[in-house]
């Protein structure tokens, strides 16, 4: 597993996300997505933002980085809803 998170934070993915079929979230802290900028501002500066609209997004506000430390539960809610409408899609 850190292998390949390792690996998934070093890529530079925005091809590979143009074609991907998988369904996709973002889950962005105030670490990464300040309060005051939009998800397409967000996916512009990381280089997403053609790829940004074809996964979905959430921001979760006052945690860090280590979101599933900080509001574990918050992160599964979150997780789950995604899931659930992931499903309902097929």
């Amino acid at each position: 597993m850190k292998s390949y998170v390792r690996e998934l934070l070093n890529a530079y993915a925005t091809k590979a996300l143009k074609g991907l079929q998988t369904p996709l979230l973002f889950v962005g802290t105030e670490k990464a997505w300040p309060a005051d900028k939009d998800w397409a501002a967000v996916a512009k500066q990381r280089g997403y933002e053609q790829a940004g609209a074809s996964f979905a997004s959430r921001r979760l506000a006052h945690c860090g980085a280590l979101v599933m430390s900080d509001q574990p539960d918050s992160l599964a809610a979150v997780i789950t809803q995604f899931a659930t409408e992931a499903l309902a899609k097929k």
